[in-house]
């Protein structure tokens, strides 16, 4: 009877142990390295490296002409807030006629945390 509780207790306490190793999960997408150095800056146009490369995550405001393709690592731990890893952005730079004009890359040691303040960002329906 004594053994089999101590195997009980054995068992949970390696399940304990187990719910606490870090998980890494994976966001978004950027192409391959070899499909990024196959564009050509001056001949490649909008469509033509959607349909080889595939869809951007985000494109910018209108007439910006960018695309943007962005993969995050996020490790989650217990308890503890979610800890972005790693970070991989591809920005695509287009002209007015959506032929390519320049690519590049940004990791996360190059991006900056930007914080909302409530009294200066105006939200829709505040006006009176």
């Amino acid at each position: 009877m004594k053994q089999s509780s101590m195997k009980t207790v054995a068992i949970l306490g390696i399940i304990a142990l187990s719910a606490c190793s870090p998980q890494i999960r994976n966001h978004g997408y950027v192409p391959s390295q070899e499909d990024i150095s196959s564009l050509i800056v001056g001949v490649d146009t909008r469509s033509s490296i959607t349909e080889a490369i595939g869809s951007p995550s985000e494109v910018g405001p209108v007439g910006s002409g960018n695309a943007y393709y962005i993969r995050s690592r996020v490790r989650y731990f217990t308890m503890s807030a979610p800890k972005t890893v790693s970070r991989e952005v591809v920005v695509l730079r287009f002209d007015q006629s959506d032929v390519l004009k320049g690519v590049e890359r940004y990791g996360l040691e190059d991006g900056r945390v930007v914080a909302l303040d409530p009294n200066y960002t105006k939200l829709p329906g505040d006006e009176l």
